[in-house]
């Protein structure tokens, strides 16, 4: 059977999707034919009437869209305009499916949604429809059918090992390497052991507790690493122009012992920079050693508030003082590691001043690149539900498209004004707080990226910072 999935990021950053390279991965291995449109103004256009031909064209026997919350209302879009044109079934995978399923399977456009992990559903569900067998009894699958919505619970958590390696060809990735200037994106494991409020993992492994009744012990899990660097070395030999591997990995340096295999064979075998991510609870001395020794060039971690209260209360971050955070990334950079600290801005109950405590915790970090954003809840989230029951939502919370032009929470004008007013000029805010360290720093790539600069910045490490954010 032919699928074509539709994956969106439209006015938002390129962006491989992990997701969609699995799924058409497990089909193609399974002897089926995929094909992907990837709507963003680099790669496909939002045009409807040209999406319709193209799917005239292929011929698909199901279609499939990756989605999450913010990318949803361009799902709704396309799904809305081609289902008088269309008999074959719609399905909806991505967080946003998993988080809202009841939202998404009202949608009288969609079929079918897939709740969490989909690598054997889709596989399971595209070989039933070929076949002409019920698939209304697929697990991870909500199921529409005459009137009725068939709910069934996810399986258990995948073995990850057992997937195939991604399929980027279906993304014409050399393009993408090239548009993002040799940025290769790529997933090492899954899952977070934290519980930060703000973020879909506490909630997604509720969905699995709830309907399984296990212990979510296999929710973090990661590939063995001879198998992650077999499959950069066949990205390596198939794509040219790479300069950089960015992990996407919530928390890389989760295991120790993993970590420390996974950084000696690619020091050994790959010799090209990588970046990861981290938390603020989870970086040892001996584990910034082992990445700098195999080609660390940079450590992405959350400070999200320069205030305690907010940091730890509403956001669940785990404790940690100011103090230690500023002596963390102190010792991160003192490795010759650059460093990226992503912010939040208007988070419920906060203030003016707490917004300037975030400005000056990262003024006193120092960190080469700081991302700020504006808060936005996503549903179903603790911090959503705690919104929700505070009466802090505006009624026009769901229109957002981004993050970095305003609030949707109902705070006073001035505080508004003054969000909005540090998101437009987070440098210049900055830059009153760094004042006598002899840096500074300028806007660059994004509204929502602070970089910072020296007097002996040379062009090569401007390029290697644009590479890094773009």
């Amino acid at each position: 059977m032919r699928v074509l999935f539709i994956y969106s990021s439209w006015n938002a950053p390129l962006a491989y999707s992990e997701g969609v390279g699995l799924l058409s991965a497990g089909l193609k291995r399974a002897g089926h034919e995929t094909k992907l449109l990837y709507i963003h103004k680099d790669m496909y256009p939002l045009h409807l009437e040209g999406i319709k031909r193209e799917v005239e064209e292929y011929q698909p026997g199901l279609i499939a869209f990756s989605t999450g919350t913010n990318q949803y209302p361009i799902v709704t879009q396309i799904s809305r305009f081609l289902r008088p044109y269309l008999s074959i079934p719609f399905i909806v995978g991505g967080v946003h499916s998993t988080l809202c399923p009841e939202e998404v399977i009202k949608e009288t456009s969609i079929d079918i949604l897939c709740l969490g992990e989909g690598e054997e559903a889709i596989v399971e569900l595209t070989e039933g429809l070929e076949s002409g067998e019920d698939i209304t009894r697929i697990r991870n699958l909500w199921v529409k059918r005459d009137g009725q919505v068939f709910k069934n619970p996810p399986r258990p958590y995948q073995n990850l090992d057992h997937n195939p390696f991604a399929d980027r060809k279906v993304f014409a990735f050399q393009k993408l390497i090239d548009l993002k200037n040799g940025w290769v994106d790529m997933m090492a494991g899954r899952g977070c052991p934290y519980l930060c409020t703000f973020c879909f993992n506490e909630s997604y492994r509720k969905i699995y507790r709830s309907s399984l009744g296990a212990d979510t012990g296999g929710y973090i899990r990661f590939r063995k690493p001879s198998l992650v660097i077999q499959e950069m070395k066949e990205i390596l030999a198939s794509y040219q122009c790479i300069k950089t591997f960015s992990f996407n990995d919530d928390t890389f340096t989760m295991s120790k012992g993993w970590l420390t295999e996974f950084c000696s064979l690619y020091e050994e075998e790959i010799k090209v920079p990588f970046v990861i991510n981290s938390h603020l609870n989870n970086v040892e001395e001996d584990a910034l050693d082992v990445l700098k020794d195999a080609g660390c060039e940079l450590v992405r971690v959350g400070i999200e508030s320069g205030n305690p209260r907010i940091r730890n209360d509403v956001l669940k971050r785990h404790p940690i003082s100011n103090e230690e955070i500023v002596d963390l990334l102190g010792r991160i950079q003192s490795r010759g590691i650059r460093v990226l600290t992503y912010n939040m801005i208007g988070l419920p109950t906060e203030r003016k001043e707490d917004i300037i405590e975030t400005i000056r915790l990262n003024a006193r970090c120092s960190p080469d690149v700081v991302k700020i954003l504006t808060f936005y809840p996503y549903k179903n989230t603790p911090i959503y539900d705690f919104c929700l029951r505070k009466g802090l939502l505006r009624p026009d919370h769901e229109e957002l498209p981004n993050y970095y032009e305003k609030t949707v929470l109902n705070f006073d004008q001035e505080t508004k004004d003054f969000i909005q007013d540090v998101q437009t000029n987070f440098c210049r805010y900055l830059n009153e707080y760094v004042e006598g360290q002899g840096i500074r720093y300028e806007q660059k790539f994004a509204p929502y990226f602070a970089v910072k600069v020296k007097e002996d910045l040379s062009e090569q490490f401007e390029i290697s910072l644009k590479k890094e954010l773009i």
